[in-house]
């Protein structure tokens, strides 16, 4: 209940398959992140461990965010 209050930069990473947290709480928490500066990226093989599933796509998005906004 407090995503609202997150200003800066935002990546969500979600797995199209978790079960855990399901990938319709990454879009409420994508839609609850107060900022233009936010990507949220479904992983369509993966669980609720897409580092595991799909790690090397997974460090790619996370080094392209990291330069775009450093």
């Amino acid at each position: 209940d407090r995503l609202n209050e997150i200003e800066i930069p935002s990546l969500l990473l979600w797995g199209k398959y978790d079960f855990v947290v399901p990938p319709s709480m990454g879009q409420i928490a994508y839609d609850s992140v107060n900022t233009t500066e936010k990507e949220l990226v479904i992983f369509n093989t993966s669980g609720h461990n897409p580092m595991v599933n799909e790690g090397e796509r997974m460090t790619q998005l996370v080094k392209e965010f990291i330069e775009k906004y450093r």
